[in-house]
């Protein structure tokens, strides 16, 4: 089965991003990826109905999640993305290290939002470096790379590679299950 390349973490002009849904979606097929996830600021994106008809459908060669970056106000305000298949959704645990936490407040984190929803991955890199302090057994989540795309540049700065196929909700159960790898293209 191969491997299909894809973006987790990505933010168009809807929110705070540079790029239009189309632009974005066109700039990630053109770097290589198959499937995205368009995940802007809930609460920058005004009527989610609207939002949500705003990001493109993707074809039968690149799939495109409609997702959502939410705040998580109970924590300080800490960032998880709510990321949608046909059926099923894919919770992520957003770049831990910008908030410069340890593990131990990662995993108090998550026990609070899991009160709520289910958390099932978390990032392990932050604007595309890879951050080894997340990635370790102790946070007991499958760990993902993101490049929490803003602008141009950002694009394609890490990713993961999901064995499954090529369907919205069987990537989805596959990165659940941990059967991806990650990748990047810098260090801190």
């Amino acid at each position: 089965m191969p491997y299909w390349k894809g973006a987790l973490h990505v933010h168009t002009h809807l929110s705070d991003g540079i790029l239009s849904p189309a632009e974005t979606v066109r700039t990630y097929r053109e770097l290589g990826f198959h499937f995205l996830a368009v995940t802007d600021h809930d609460y920058m994106v005004g009527n989610n109905d609207r939002y949500f008809a705003a990001i493109p459908p993707g074809d039968e060669d690149f799939l495109v999640f409609k997702g959502i970056e939410i705040e998580w106000a109970e924590i300080r305000y800490h960032h998880v993305s709510k990321i949608w298949g046909e059926r099923e959704l894919l919770v992520v645990f957003n770049h831990p290290e910008q908030y410069g936490l340890t593990v131990e407040e990662v995993k108090e984190r998550i026990e609070v939002i899991s009160r709520t929803l289910t958390v099932d991955a978390i990032e392990v890199t932050h604007k595309g470096c890879y951050s080894r302090t997340y990635d370790t057994d102790a946070i007991p989540l499958p760990k993902v790379a993101t490049d929490d795309s803003h602008h141009p540049e950002d694009c394609g700065l890490a990713w993961v590679e999901v064995e499954a196929p090529f369907e919205k909700d069987a990537i989805i159960r596959a990165i659940k299950a941990g059967d991806f790898r990650i990748e990047f293209q810098r260090n801190p």
